[in-house]
């Protein structure tokens, strides 16, 4: 019998929230032994244009200094891991680059990797303070195909 939690996916964007949601899938990957995914999304519909007239693509600079950003960004969950003793094989992490909205990437990867849970931060680090639940985190609660936690 599979445990009720033996893959959680967790969105990571930076922020102090998607860091709380990772120490939220820690923890709960402790207790079921389940195996954790942190994923970070670049969506190429942000608009840069050049010379050539091209939108939508996302320059290899750019790209490269958000794959960076984004392993710094998983280093940090991975040391909170081997700080608490969970064994690091049980973590992967992907850089996912796709002209699909944040929302769908998330969905998508979710489902592809047959996810149990879906750990998200309340807000990411385009969130407006005034909002209780960030768009992403919102569309991924409603589209889910498995719970979501959201952490605040």
């Amino acid at each position: 019998m599979r445990a009720l939690f033996s893959k959680i996916l967790v969105p990571i964007d930076g922020s102090d929230y998607s860091f709380k949601a990772a120490e939220y899938a820690i923890d709960i990957s402790r207790r079921y032994q389940s195996e954790i995914t942190l994923i970070s999304i670049v969506a190429s519909k942000v608009r840069y244009g050049d010379s050539s007239g091209i939108f939508g693509a996302i320059p290899p600079s750019y790209l490269k200094k958000y794959e960076n950003e984004a392993r710094k960004w998983f280093n940090r969950v991975l040391e909170k891991v081997k700080k608490d003793g969970l064994e690091i094989k049980k973590i992967k992490t992907d850089v996912i680059t796709t002209p699909l909205s944040i929302v769908s990437t998330i969905l998508r990867h979710a489902e592809k990797n047959e996810a149990d849970l879906i750990v998200i931060g309340t807000k990411g680090i385009t969130g407006f303070k005034r909002m209780l639940v960030g768009s992403v985190a919102s569309g991924v609660v409603t589209y889910a195909h498995c719970p979501v936690l959201v952490i605040r």
